[in-house]
């Protein structure tokens, strides 16, 4: 089994390194203890302006307030994979985590978003080789601890997304402490993914 500080030095050089394109890369990076991919179910959307132009699309959201436009939907997965050899428990809500995704092509916007109810604190035990699953279903991000965002495609074409996940990872803890329990040591690192391309339509 890795010791404690082998296993928190690794997250913390690995799991910070920027992510890459998604394009091939002929010696792939060996994943680091703690892996994120960014997995599209959907790979083609359609452009939904809400009858407006492009131009008033995007003077709408940076107007904010009550009439911002709901971010587009998306069917996308944040999969997080245990490559060490022990267990760890991965923080999946509560004040932290935090997930931030960046959009790039033609002509994103960003706007705002009202701050969400708060979510109780909850861990989500990983064994070794195991895979944490979350469902991502808009362009909604939290890139700091007080701003919530949403980033919109306005016009047809080729966008860039990739996603990083603020959380905090548990090692070396007691058997049956529960999804809110205390105990062993507790790291805070930043996984970062790949980028993915989506293609929207119109």
């Amino acid at each position: 089994m890795l010791s404690t500080t082998t296993l928190l030095t690794a997250l913390m050089l690995a799991l910070q390194a920027p992510g890459k394109d998604d394009g091939p890369d002929p010696e792939p990076p060996k994943p680091g203890p703690i892996e994120a991919r960014l997995v599209a179910r959907k790979k083609t959307y359609k452009l939904d302006l809400g009858g407006l132009t492009p131009a008033k699309f995007r003077e709408r959201v940076k107007a904010g307030g009550v009439n911002m436009p709901a971010a587009p939907t998306v069917e996308l997965d944040l999969v997080i994979i245990n490559h060490t050899k022990s267990d760890i428990r991965v923080r999946t809500s509560g004040a932290v985590p935090r997930l931030a995704l960046t959009v790039t092509g033609p002509n994103v916007v960003e706007g705002q978003a009202p701050r969400p109810l708060a979510q109780p604190l909850q861990y989500t035990l990983l064994k070794p080789g195991d895979k944490l699953k979350i469902p991502i279903t808009s362009l909604s991000s939290r890139p700091t601890s007080t701003s919530w965002t949403r980033q919109y495609w306005t016009e047809p074409g080729e966008y860039k997304v990739s996603a990083s996940f603020y959380t905090a990872v548990q090692t070396d803890f007691p058997p049956n402490i529960g999804i809110k329990g205390k105990g062993g040591k507790l790291q805070y690192p930043t996984l970062k993914t790949r980028t993915i391309t989506l293609k929207v339509e119109k």
